[in-house]
């Protein structure tokens, strides 16, 4: 288990001299720290990036990361690209009913309680950033209006919701059930 991680970046490595298109198991849009940050995988990631261009062009100082490989959990390299963040948003679909975050939250919340009780190999820090969980229904992507909504719930501090169902207004104005 231990050689994993190396046997993965050796075959990222490949992949992207196949491709010549970087790959990495974290994307970041933009590359520089921001004070917000949206955190996704698969779907949900991929729109949260495209977006990032036009949240940022709206002043908003926030980064999107997209999770690119899910194990082994690159929890040392998310807590450094995601230390200086006040606050933090995952997005992820969840299939399980009345869950109050999913696997990704799970697993970063957990990362970022090693990293500051100095756990070997992970990052040395002084705080956790406040870290919500969107959940989305289905495996479906993003939508501006719901990137705006996740953004307005990060500046909205210690009033913000710690769990924000995202989607649940359209789906339940189509006559579908909007539990999460």
């Amino acid at each position: 288990a231990e050689r994993v991680p190396f046997a993965l970046g050796s075959a990222l490595r490949e992949l992207e001299s196949l491709t010549a298109r970087r790959q990495d198991v974290i994307l970041r849009s933009p590359a520089a720290e921001a004070s917000l940050a949206v955190v996704g995988l698969g779907l949900p990631g991929d729109s949260m990036l495209g977006q990032m261009d036009r949240v940022r062009a709206a002043g908003h100082d926030v980064a999107a990361v997209r999770v690119v490989a899910w194990r082994p959990f690159p929890g040392p390299r998310l807590v450094k690209s995601l230390a200086r963040a006040l606050a933090v948003s995952v997005v992820e679909s969840v299939d399980r009913p009345l869950v109050g975050g999913g696997p990704l939250t799970v697993e970063l919340k957990a990362a970022f309680a090693d990293a500051i009780t100095w756990a070997p190999g992970y990052p040395g820090i002084g705080r956790v950033p406040r870290i919500a969980s969107g959940l989305v229904a289905g495996d479906r992507g993003v939508d501006a209006a719901e990137v705006d909504e996740i953004v307005a719930n990060m500046l909205a501090d210690e009033r913000g919701k710690r769990t924000l169902v995202l989607g649940a207004r359209a789906s339940a104005s189509a006559g579908t059930s909007s539990d999460p």
